[in-house]
């Protein structure tokens, strides 16, 4: 009896153990830390997309955005809808608050909308994060 309750007792622990591992692969990483030097600000941001998560970084200098990179994007058939060739600096120039006069990315409409819906947000928190300083 006492190496059957051993047996079910190290099952268990290995069930929560993979249960544990699991989680935390699928958690989401860390945010990245928003940076500012030199009036240039590197504001992380995320969103939910039409496929996944996405997330990356917009760029902002003097006001206007510099350039936005998204880091993790599953969207689109080869998943690479949002991929620093698509974008093609279309967000280069703008005026960094919202509304963002972004084009949708031809072929990744609701993927572009959802990018461009997350920096959004970003930038109106960038915008709180100074005024409360």
């Amino acid at each position: 009896m006492g190496l059957r309750a051993d047996l079910r007792a190290s099952v268990v622990t290995a069930g929560l153990l993979a249960v544990a591992a699991i989680a935390a692969l699928l958690a989401p990483p860390a945010p990245r830390a928003t940076t500012e030097r030199d009036g240039r600000a590197e504001l992380p941001f995320h969103g939910d997309g039409a496929q996944g998560p996405i997330e990356g970084v917009v760029i902002v200098e003097d006001g206007r955005i510099v350039e936005v990179e998204v880091t993790r994007s599953d969207e689109g058939v080869d998943r690479r809808a949002l991929s620093a060739d698509r974008l093609d600096g279309r967000f280069r120039g703008l005026p960094a608050r919202a509304p963002l006069a972004a084009d949708a990315i031809s072929g990744a409409t609701i993927s572009s909308r959802r990018l461009i819906e997350a920096v959004e947000r970003r930038l109106g928190r960038g915008e709180e994060d100074r005024r409360a300083r």
